[in-house]
């Protein structure tokens, strides 16, 4: 099966949750596959990678897609797909593909930011979240769990050059490793270091985004310079190193930061930063979201919390502290759970299932 893959605002390889997305579907889909091409965001390489995008500009990013047509319609043809997967961010790029070449368009829906033009031509919709889609097409909508990649992330990679790279042995260690946002809750963290100053306790923050600068300057304000580790971004396959400096990684984010996600309360997506840190065994603290618990039992595969509270955060990191044996048999049923349902390579295998479905059907 030959796979053209629409993923135009996304460069590969990149260092946020998108690019690991786009990255690690695409590579999967490469070793089952015949052949797959992608389309990608200016900048990026690799094998089969043809780069046109150029982001996501509001609102230029509707009327993007019939500028990308003519410059990959002939590279389309002569690649001649059995089946065009889109990612929601293509803007109705596949549905434009699908006219011209006649073939099945299945398409990823991740949030409300998806053009009504794929919604209608797609032959299958594809989410983690099924309620984003409208009733009327339902019918064609199947629910996808995203993953991590066991190979790259395990528990046998080791962080000790790293730990002594930043001077933090013999400190018990926090860590993040991804973007900087509003969403990604990490604004709370110097009031749970205040919290916890009696502890040894130390923050390692891996990764760059609009909201670093701001999470620097109050850090310095408050004094906390010495419970601060601030890395920048690193490259994708160096993180699992950072994350095994970790005892405790954090991805408590908080939906107030995001203007779809306040409303409900929930997250939009599957958190590939949990699934990456439980893969390598860490114990987990996150966010208590309704879509989190249809994945995971707080206590029993990692500990949840209410998002910005900063006395929560630091209680369930003393708790993990404390108990060592208990945080650790915790982290190894999360792995257990995370390995079995929620890799790349299952996702992938889901999707070749659908592949084939609208293949044969069209």
């Amino acid at each position: 099966m030959k796979v053209l893959f629409l993923a135009p605002n996304i460069r590969v390889p990149g260092t946020h949750g998108g690019s690991t997305h786009v990255l690690e579907v695409f590579s999967h889909l490469r070793k089952k596959c015949e052949d797959v091409m992608l389309i990608a965001r200016r900048g990026s390489a690799g094998k089969g990678v043809v780069p046109v995008g150029i982001g996501s500009p509001p609102v230029v990013k509707w009327v993007l897609p019939a500028f990308y047509l003519p410059l990959v319609i002939r590279a389309a043809k002569r690649f001649g797909p059995d089946v065009i997967y889109e990612r929601f961010s293509a803007y109705g790029l596949g549905a434009m593909l699908k006219t011209v070449l006649r073939k099945p368009l299945v398409t990823m829906v991740l949030d409300q930011d998806m053009h009504p033009l794929s919604l209608q031509l797609a032959d299958k919709i594809v989410t983690t979240r099924p309620e984003l889609i409208p009733s009327r097409y339902q019918y064609k909508t199947e629910r996808v769990f995203w993953g991590f990649n066991p190979a790259r992330f395990h528990p046998e990679v080791k962080g000790d050059h790293i730990l002594k790279a930043y001077k933090l042995e013999g400190h018990y260690i926090v860590g993040y490793a991804g973007g900087f946002y509003p969403w990604h809750g990490l604004e709370v963290l110097p009031d749970v270091a205040e919290i916890l100053k009696r502890h040894d306790v130390k923050f390692l923050l891996v990764g760059d985004g609009k909201v670093r600068k701001k999470l620097e300057e109050e850090v310095r304000h408050r004094g906390l310079e010495d419970s601060f580790v601030f890395t920048g971004r690193v490259p994708y396959e160096r993180v699992p190193e950072y994350i095994a400096a970790c005892d405790i990684c954090f991805a408590v984010y908080d939906p107030s930061g995001h203007p779809e996600m306040k409303k409900t309360g929930r997250l939009l997506f599957d958190p590939l930063k949990v699934f990456e840190y439980l893969g390598m065994g860490k114990a987990v603290i996150t966010t208590d979201s309704p879509n989190i618990r249809e994945l995971y039992s707080d206590g029993v595969h990692l500990r949840m919390v209410p998002p910005g509270n900063a006395e929560s955060i630091a209680r369930v990191i003393e708790e993990i502290l404390s108990d060592r044996d208990k945080a650790a048999a915790m982290a190894f049923r999360g792995r257990e759970v995370t390995c079995e349902k929620f890799t790349w390579d299952r996702h992938v295998d889901h999707l070749l299932n659908v592949f084939r479905e609208v293949r044969g059907g069209f």
